[in-house]
Formats: C-alpha cells, sequence, structure tokens
C-alpha cells in the first residue's frame, strides 16, 4: 500500500490543476468559494447554461448539412454491401 501513495497524490495533484484551471475559466477564485460558495455554483451554473443555449444554435445550423450527409453515405453504404 505505501508504494502506491506517490502516485496517487500525482493523480490527485493534476486533478486539483485541472479542476482549479477550469474553475479560472468561470472566473472563480479560492477567495470566492470561501465567502459565497452557493452563489459561485450558482453563477458557475449559470454560465455553464448560457454557453449551451450559445452553442445550440450553431448545433443546429451544422445538423442541416451534416445529417442529411451522413444518412445518404449510411444508405451509400448498406446498399454496397
Amino acid at each position: 500500500m505505501p508504494a502506491r501513495i506517490l502516485p496517487t497524490a500525482i493523480k490527485l495533484l493534476l486533478l486539483c490543476l485541472v479542476v482549479g484551471m477550469l474553475l479560472s475559466v468561470f472566473g472563480v477564485t479560492p477567495g470566492d468559494l470561501l465567502n459565497n460558495f452557493w452563489g459561485t455554483v450558482r453563477e458557475t451554473w449559470r454560465t455553464i447554461l448560457d454557453f449551451f443555449r450559445w452553442g445550440w444554435a450553431y448545433v443546429a445550423l451544422g445538423a442541416i448539412i451534416v445529417v442529411p450527409i451522413w444518412i445518404i453515405a449510411l444508405v451509400l453504404g448498406r446498399i454496397r454491401r
């Protein structure tokens, strides 16, 4: 068991780094988390939802082109078999 302490500590350190970088993208600071945890969670959730609302229009626009081409390729692939 002691032999696994170092690899586990390194993995936890890397995970903390990634989570910290992700939170910084949303403008979260350690002080925000300590002073106003639920407000920070709420604002982060709103930012994520705003991102998906913004991106949904582009997904729909791309799907108008991509999905029919994919269906045609699927049908032609099955015909050739």
